[in-house]
């Protein structure tokens, strides 16, 4: 049980879980990685207004972030975040509720959600995203205790069913190279490497490039 913690410049990685916010109040994630669990890249449990800024989650093979609560509510405001690898890119819990705006989502395979909330899970607000589904992959599915589930499987039907993601775009996010934890994109004008050099990348220019909130 915290309050106003802030973890900067981390890297998690081979756990169970990566990084687990428990009981806690305004709690910051400021340039986070969390790779290669076992479950769970981000776990927020019963904390309210946490924020994650410009943070990762890898290769977490169930829940990019898993936000749920118990006795107390959890909240959550994500900005900049990066999920790849996950069976869910963003699990919502019951009495969960989240914001999310600049942040970018892949996940694959049919059994994949970017957005996987229980009955009783709270709002998601979510805007000026990036959203890439492969292999049958969906964007959204709301789990209904007693009629079917709500299913939202292109970006479109979100859009219209919730009125979310109105400014996201759903397209090859064109990383540097994601399956190394690479997340620049890609620009033919030319980016910065981590090292400080420039580099082009003849002819290509990721969608993500200029499209994040006018507010950011």
């Amino acid at each position: 049980q915290t309050k106003g913690v802030e973890l900067r410049d981390l890297s998690v990685m081979n756990g169970k879980q990566g990084v687990t916010i428990e009981q806690s109040t305004d709690c910051r994630l400021t340039r986070v990685i969390s790779q290669d669990n076992s479950t769970t890249g981000f776990d927020i449990n019963e904390s309210e207004r946490t924020i994650m800024r410009h943070s990762v989650s890898f290769n977490n093979p169930s829940n990019g972030v898993l936000v749920r609560a118990g006795t107390f509510p959890s909240t959550l405001q994500a900005d900049g975040l990066v999920v790849w690898g996950s069976t869910y890119a963003v699990h919502m819990g019951n009495l969960a509720s989240a914001s999310f705006s600049n942040c970018s989502f892949s996940v694959a395979g049919g059994e994949s959600r970017i957005f996987l909330s229980q009955n009783t899970a709270g709002p998601i607000l979510s805007d000026y995203n990036h959203f890439h589904r492969t292999s049958s992959a969906l964007v959204a599915e709301k789990i209904n205790v007693n009629a079917g589930n709500d299913i939202y499987g292109r970006l479109i039907e979100w859009q219209r069913g919730l009125t979310q993601d109105l400014h996201t775009v759903s397209a090859d996010p064109l990383f540097a190279d994601p399956g190394n934890g690479d997340f620049h994109p890609q620009s033919g004008t030319g980016r910065y490497l981590d090292d400080g050099s420039f580099v082009q990348d003849l002819g290509v220019f990721s969608p993500l490039l200029d499209a994040g909130s006018p507010l950011s």
